[in-house]
């Protein structure tokens, strides 16, 4: 964890996370059910899609089955009710504005955890995560990675610090790995260099 940008996240579910080395990666952007702001979505889209990868943005206040729904699409268990072998998406990115991001986050990444078949998904959270006064931002993102998410970055105190970090995290490079995203997000990992 950085002192600085105060993000959190777990490495457990990283070793089944799904990597597609090589390859543009497939994201599934959203906000949480009750954040109705949408520039950050679009901004997160265009982002990600010129640094070469696939966006699917379901908008803003979206409801938590709906985004379950999607991340569950065209995905079937084993026919010995194993854990599917390929997911649909590479990475589930939930962006906040309002403040919600910490109570909705929660709820969400709780139910798509339960869920067998979403279980690997490799998911992340950003953005102005809770408006409550004298909150502590570690214990905010221990929550919200106890839940599920496998990396937090809470913006509550800066503008545009998530936005940022899935920046760096993919900037120029469609093969990025999850560890690698998660490296930056954990600001373990320099900026790319910039290219002459």
């Amino acid at each position: 964890m950085n002192d600085t940008s105060n993000e959190a996240s777990a490495g457990g579910k990283l070793a089944n996370a799904q990597e597609k080395p090589g390859k543009a990666k497939k994201v599934l952007l959203t906000s949480v059910s009750s954040d109705a702001h949408t520039w950050n979505l679009v901004y997160m889209q265009l982002l990600l899609e010129q640094s070469g990868h696939e966006v699917v943005n379901l908008g803003a206040c979206v409801p938590d089955e709906m985004i379950e729904q999607e991340c569950l699409k065209g995905l079937t268990a084993g026919t010995d009710g194993s854990a599917p072998t390929e997911t649909p998406y590479d990475y589930l990115i939930v962006s906040s504005v309002n403040g919600h991001g910490s109570i909705d986050g929660e709820r969400l990444m709780k139910r798509l955890r339960s869920n067998p078949l979403l279980q690997t998904l490799p998911a992340v959270i950003g953005g102005k995560l809770t408006t409550a006064a004298g909150h502590d931002l570690a214990v905010e993102s221990q929550k919200l990675v106890a839940a599920g998410f496998d990396a937090v970055s809470d913006d509550s105190s800066k503008c545009g610090a998530f936005s940022d970090r899935v920046k760096l995290a993919l900037a120029g490079k469609a093969s990025a790995s999850f560890d690698e995203v998660l490296q930056v997000f954990q600001g373990a990992l320099p900026a790319p260099a910039k290219s002459a």
